[in-house]
C-alpha cells in the first residue's frame, strides 16, 4: 500500500473531501435560505481558502502524477533512479504549500458584500489584479496543455512498441 500512487491517490482524495466539507454545507444552506449570509466574513474567506487550496491541489497533483505516469512508461531506465516514495511524499508536501500559498491571495478577495440590505458571501476586493485570470491560466490551461502533451507521447511510444512486436511475430 506504500506506493508514490496510492500517496497521489491520497492526496487526491484529501482534496476532494476538503472541498467537500468546504463547499457542501455553505451551498445546502444556500438552496434552502438564499439570503441573508449567516456564516460570517471570516467562513466565508475560510471556504474559499480552502476550495481554492483543495482545487489547486488536485490539479497539480493530477499534473504529477502524469508527468510520474510519463516518466515510467517513456523512460523506464530514469523512472527506477527517480521513483522513490519520499520523493513523491516531499512532491505532494511541496504541491500542498503551493496551493495554499496560491490560493491565500484569491480567498482574501473574498468577504461579505451587501447588496440591496442582503449580506452575501463574495468577491469584496481586488487583492491582484487579473488574479482569476493568472489563476486560470496557472491552474487550468497550463496544466491541461501538459498533460495532453505528455499523454499523447505516451501514446506514441505505446504505438511505436506495440508495432515492433507485431513485426516481430
Amino acid at each position: 500500500m506504500h506506493t508514490a500512487t496510492n500517496y497521489y491517490l491520497f492526496s487526491l482524495a484529501i482534496s476532494d473531501f476538503l472541498l467537500l466539507i468546504s463547499g457542501v454545507p455553505q451551498e445546502m444552506y444556500y438552496i434552502w435560505s438564499k439570503y441573508p449570509y449567516v456564516f460570517g466574513e471570516a467562513f466565508c474567506v475560510l471556504r474559499g481558502l480552502a476550495a481554492e487550496t483543495s482545487a489547486n491541489a488536485t490539479v497539480l497533483t493530477i499534473t504529477a502524477f502524469t508527468v510520474e505516469r510519463y516518466v515510467a512508461i517513456c523512460h523506464p531506465f530514469l523512472s527506477h533512479t527517480m521513483s522513490k516514495l519520499s520523493r513523491a511524499v516531499r512532491l505532494i508536501v511541496f504541491i500542498w504549500l503551493l496551493s495554499l500559498a496560491l490560493a491565500v491571495p484569491q480567498a482574501l478577495q473574498f468577504g461579505i458584500t451587501n447588496h440591496l440590505g442582503i449580506d452575501q458571501c463574495g468577491f469584496k476586493r481586488i487583492i491582484i489584479k487579473h488574479s482569476f485570470e493568472l489563476s486560470t491560466f496557472l491552474f487550468f490551461f497550463a496544466p491541461m496543455t501538459l498533460i495532453t502533451v505528455l499523454y499523447v507521447l505516451i501514446g506514441l511510444k505505446l504505438r511505436t512498441s506495440s508495432m515492433m512486436k507485431r513485426d516481430e511475430n
